[in-house]
């Protein structure tokens, strides 16, 4: 497994090993085009739960919220301490 500096390089490396373009995976995920380039230039440090769960189904992703793990990819991302809800 790699090592990355952030989320957004993980996340960037994994959608170019599937050979997604930022806009293809967005128009899959439904999210914004401009989201996914703030993810991957470190302006989003911490995506949301709602976009990682989207990115599981086309990339290779695991994320682990307070030791709950997500996923079936083998990208590993560790949210500590992360409140889901109010």
């Amino acid at each position: 497994m790699e090592n990355y500096n952030n989320i957004g390089e993980l996340i960037k490396n994994a959608r170019e090993e599937k050979g997604y373009s930022a806009r293809e995976l967005a128009k899959l995920c439904d999210i914004s085009h401009t989201e996914i380039s703030n993810i991957e230039s470190g302006k989003r440090e911490k995506p949301s739960l709602y976009i990682l769960k989207a990115f599981q189904d086309y990339i290779d992703l695991n994320y682990t919220v307070d030791g709950t793990s997500y996923g079936s990819g083998y990208n590993d991302l560790i949210y500590v301490g992360l409140k889901v809800g109010g």
